[in-house]
């Protein structure tokens, strides 16, 4: 059973179009002679475990670069990772989370280590109660192919309009 964990994440993406020919340029149009831009992240994870079937996370995610046309002229825009029209990276505390598991008895299954979970053995029929400040996608959801622009698909409309209930009982 593990007792802490880090995990760090990078992620470096361009984009770019070679222009195209367009009826319509406006100020919230996709610019149309063509351009190249890059955005890159990190984030840094840290979890303890504070007492057998109590945990702790944090996340903190910093980010510099642009999206295309600075985010205009897409309606699902294409880069997740671009979150803000800055070019100043900033560090923001992302996650920060407490949950504790209340055992209802019965066989174990094993946990893996991840950015926000302990390697371990929890029992499989549990209430877990997590509080903090955290994205609903973290927990719910578990979405194989669209819910972290990191590693999965990156527009905008497959991580930020997923359906998800918040309340889970297993």
């Amino acid at each position: 059973m593990h007792r802490f964990n880090f995990h760090v994440q990078n992620t470096f993406i361009g984009q770019g179009d070679p222009g195209f020919p367009a009826k319509y340029s406006g100020w919230n149009s996709l610019n149309s002679n063509g351009e190249i831009q890059e955005t890159a992240t990190l984030s840094f994870f840290a979890g303890v475990r504070l007492w057998p079937g109590a945990e702790a996370h944090m996340e903190f995610l910093t980010w510099q670069g642009f999206g295309l046309t600075q985010t205009f002229g897409i309606e699902a825009f294409p880069n997740g990772m671009h979150i803000s029209r800055d070019s100043i990276s900033k560090l923001h505390v992302c996650t920060f989370v407490y949950s504790t598991n209340h055992c209802l008895g019965g066989e174990k299954k094993n946990i893996a280590d991840d950015q926000l979970t302990l390697a371990g053995k929890q029992d499989i029929k549990r209430i877990t109660i997590t509080v903090g400040r955290m994205t609903p996608l973290d927990f719910c959801d578990d979405n194989t192919y669209a819910k972290d622009p990191h590693t999965q698909f990156m527009n905008w409309a497959t991580m930020a309009n997923l359906a998800w209930i918040t309340v889970r009982i297993k």
